[in-house]
């Protein structure tokens, strides 16, 4: 999470980690938060000044990763933040669910 530049909620339930590294490094983290975190979530992320959008998706699935199932998520935020030494973090909240969102986390290092 450091990489990130992001702090979950102690109640967080993490569902899935996929990290690789070669010429660049990459990491998806896949979480499920209680909505009445998301707003406190996203104020102390790299996210808190980004514009999110409600009809573009800034994340997309991934060959060979079922679990990254971003195409059905119908209800969303998505956008990317700009992080230190040329790193990007993109998110997309799953809002379909009534009480709970799912967090779709990628991490880009080039």
């Amino acid at each position: 999470m450091e990489r990130m530049q992001i702090k979950l909620p102690t109640d967080a339930r993490p569902l899935m980690f996929y990290y690789a590294s070669g010429l660049d490094a990459v990491a998806y983290l896949k979480v499920e938060l209680r909505k009445d975190d998301l707003d406190s979530f996203l104020a102390a992320s790299p996210f808190a000044a980004a514009q999110l959008s409600e009809s573009e998706k800034a994340v997309s699935r991934e060959r060979g990763m079922p679990w990254w199932d971003v195409a059905t998520v119908a209800r969303f935020l998505s956008g990317m933040a700009q992080l230190p030494d040329a790193r990007r973090l993109y998110i997309l909240v799953n809002l379909d669910q009534p009480d709970t969102c799912t967090v779709y986390l990628n991490w880009w290092e080039t």
